[in-house]
């Protein structure tokens, strides 16, 4: 699980970039402009999410080992900043979806694209782990397993669809 929170951080910082890229384009439409930096922000947040997922992992298996390792952040003091930044992420995902669907009007709607299916995905990943939370007290390898499973799919939505589209059948962006 660590060697997956390591590799989703590296992607989700380069997809951050691609992201930070095609803000040029954001001039046409004020939704369009809000989809772009609410999904920005979301993205930055989850990304935060797996880095404290990540850590969570690690000090949780040193404890286990009872491996000697230099003064960490309590575990609890991880989840919660874990979830903080889900809870967080969620509300912007969730904010972006709406103003993209105003942006992209009837297309959004009835043109469904790989990157809305899997955005959409991605908020019911998140949106099941925070009512696992809520209602029956998911914590722990469980959370960070739906923390993991949220960001593939929200890595999936945006920098999978640009790589398919730009590198693999060499096309432009979506």
């Amino acid at each position: 699980m660590i060697l997956l929170s390591i590799l989703l951080i590296a992607l989700f910082a380069a997809g951050l970039g691609l992201a930070l890229a095609h803000l040029g384009m954001a001039a046409d439409s004020p939704w369009l402009l809000a989809h772009i930096a609410s999904a920005i922000a979301a993205y930055a947040l989850f990304g935060a999410a797996v880095v404290c997922a990540w850590l969570f992992t690690r000090s949780e298996q040193s404890l286990k080992t009872n491996r000697a390792m230099p003064p960490r952040i309590p575990l609890l003091t991880l989840e919660r900043w874990m979830f903080v930044c889900v809870y967080a992420g969620f509300a912007l995902l969730s904010f972006s979806l709406i103003c993209g669907s105003l942006a992209g009007g009837a297309e959004f709607l009835f043109k469904l694209q790989h990157k809305t299916i899997f955005a959409g995905l991605a908020w019911l990943c998140f949106a099941v782990l925070l009512a696992g939370r809520i209602c029956l007290g998911w914590r722990g390898a469980k959370a960070v397993r739906m923390v993991h499973f949220g960001s593939v799919f929200l890595l999936l939505a945006y920098v999978g669809t640009h790589f398919v589209l730009q590198i693999i059948l060499k096309r432009g962006a979506a």
